[in-house]
């Protein structure tokens, strides 16, 4: 699945959900597991990016979004975690190659 679909599937499942389609994040996501969350916290939202093994053997993406939570605070958090990967990545670079 390329951006372009990804962006298609998260235009389309914007177009607002009846409140009785959602469904239980665990029931959505089968026996994945996640780490805990930190002590003395609890979940109010969550924007997920799902990775789907699709039945032809491919794989593809989905984007699944928690009643609650708005495009600023999706957007917000992407940008973030976005800057987050990219400290990540710099910092495995090995300096010491000069290529």
């Amino acid at each position: 699945m390329t951006a372009d679909d990804l962006a298609s599937e998260a235009t389309a499942d914007a177009v607002q959900p009846n409140p009785s389609e959602y469904l239980p994040a665990g029931d959505v996501l089968g026996s994945l597991k996640l780490l805990p969350l930190p002590e003395g916290t609890s979940p109010s939202g969550v924007l997920a990016f799902v990775k789907l093994d699709e039945p032809d053997g491919s794989v593809g993406w989905s984007v699944r979004v928690t009643e609650g939570m708005n495009d600023e605070e999706n957007l917000g958090l992407l940008a973030g975690y976005v800057e987050h990967l990219k400290q990540v990545a710099a910092a495995s670079w090995d300096d010491s190659d000069p290529t």
